[in-house]
């Protein structure tokens, strides 16, 4: 098995890449029916160009964690100086026997002897749904998605139900 990596130059280019490349590790609960915000059937209409993917950059809670990716990378570097963190934002990684099945990390976490791991950071707040269909199953399936893509380990998960948030 081996992986493969494609560079978006922009959003934009990332966003059409997302939509055109296959079903990515954030749209695995959807694909199994275990999303709460997107069924099967809507992302088979995305995917297929039937209708438009809704434009979620604007949602306070997504603004939030786009914000905060960056503070938690620097929080798991300050805990843990002895691996290297990297981020590549506009990257999508696949295998190259799988290419329709792709990931885009929050991170990757590289040790001395360059094993790789993932970071995955996600911080639902205290309207995400907390059981049955929920938010943090969302969030498990992303993660076992994203193993599943690089068979990297997960390194961390950051996760916070502050009420503050």
């Amino acid at each position: 098995m081996s992986l493969s990596r494609i560079s978006a130059k922009d959003r934009d280019e990332w966003l059409k890449l997302r939509l055109s490349q296959g079903i990515g590790g954030s749209e695995a609960a959807a694909c199994v029916g275990l999303s709460p915000w997107k069924t099967p059937l809507e992302l088979w209409k995305e995917k297929t160009g039937v209708i438009s993917e809704k434009d979620l950059s604007d949602k306070e809670s997504v603004s939030r964690g786009v914000r905060l990716e960056p503070a938690l990378r620097e929080l798991y570097r300050a805990l843990h100086p002895e691996y290297n963190v990297e981020y590549y934002k506009y990257d999508l990684l696949f295998q190259s026997e799988r290419p329709w099945l792709f990931a885009t990390l929050d991170g990757e976490i590289v040790t001395e002897d360059g094993t790789r791991g993932i970071s995955k950071s996600k911080l639902p707040n205290r309207q995400t749904p907390q059981s049955g269909r929920n938010g943090p199953t969302v969030f498990r399936s992303i993660t076992i998605a994203n193993v599943f893509i690089s068979f990297w380990q997960p390194a961390m998960l950051s996760l916070s139900f502050s009420p503050l948030l």
